[in-house]
């Protein structure tokens, strides 16, 4: 039997406990104070995430952490993204996710295989962490953290900028409508950032938790069509009554409120086929 020592080195190259005996391969183990091992199906290497669960950046229980729908984008990412987008994630030229906090989809984006990854968030702290994360992951030549305060036009055209003057050809986002007042803003910034061209697919996810973000979704009906993945039972129930959101959702969505049940509460929705939009645009381009 190995003694105590070699176990010890041992463990460290074959991996780091990952939450209820599950393991993954990090080679850069043990993790450091305040570094989280994510698990993420698909990726062949757990995703270390530096998070900030005491507020020292000032962002306790907002971006400093990640919540339970960027780890659900991050596993959708991977096990259903590249079918969804129709094309393998090595051919994906760029990404740019909103409210990225310290950037875990951003990451899995990385290590997927996305040669141009920005992780923005409206605080200039967490920029810094994602960029320290995608250096501590390995993958700092793809994915940097970037300042982007939702209707700021400075910041958004540093950001076209980085990408090369066009907004990315995808756009994800997590749990960025848990508060209502955000939508203005974030609606302002997916038509400016879409106006600029080059966009194919804008996938968001969520907390099912009030309706807040499925209300959001027909103010983006004339960009394209909008897909929801999946939905959980859970949070606030849609309402029912034929006059009310059930019937907007089955003429915006094509679905009513009979949402399958069983899993985590969270929601995914794809803005697809910006048709009439990005092609207006590409005319220009």
């Amino acid at each position: 039997m190995a003694d105590a020592a070699v176990e010890e080195q041992l463990g460290l190259v074959l991996g780091t406990q990952c939450g209820d005996s599950r393991w993954c391969f990090w080679r850069e183990a043990p993790l450091a104070p305040g570094e989280f091992l994510y698990v993420v199906s698909g990726l062949h290497e757990g995703v270390a995430v530096a998070e900030d669960r005491h507020g020292q950046s000032g962002s306790y229980k907002l971006g400093g952490v990640t919540w339970e729908a960027g780890e659900h984008l991050a596993h959708w990412l991977c096990s259903s993204g590249a079918e969804s987008i129709g094309q393998p994630w090595s051919s994906v030229d760029s990404a740019l996710e909103l409210g990225a906090g310290v950037g875990l989809v951003s990451l899995t984006l990385g290590r997927l295989g996305v040669s141009t990854v920005v992780a923005t968030d409206g605080e200039a702290s967490l920029c810094e962490m994602a960029s320290a994360n995608a250096a501590r992951n390995g993958i700092d030549a793809q994915v940097r953290g970037m300042r982007l305060q939702w209707g700021d036009d400075d910041d958004l055209e540093a950001v076209l900028a980085a990408l090369g003057g066009k907004c990315a050809s995808l756009v994800v986002a997590a749990d960025v409508l848990y508060e209502s007042d955000h939508a203005d803003l974030l609606e302002q910034t997916l038509r400016a950032l879409i106006s600029r061209g080059g966009c194919r697919r804008v996938i968001l996810a969520w907390t099912v938790r009030n309706c807040t973000e499925e209300r959001f979704l027909p103010r983006l009906a004339d960009l394209g069509a909008v897909s929801v993945v999946w939905r959980s039972e859970g949070g606030e129930p849609l309402p029912a009554a034929a006059d009310d959101d059930h019937a907007w959702l089955k003429r915006n969505l094509g679905y009513a409120c009979d949402w399958p049940s069983g899993g985590e509460r969270w929601m995914s929705t794809v803005l697809r086929k910006f048709s009439q939009c990005l092609r207006s645009h590409e005319k220009h381009d």
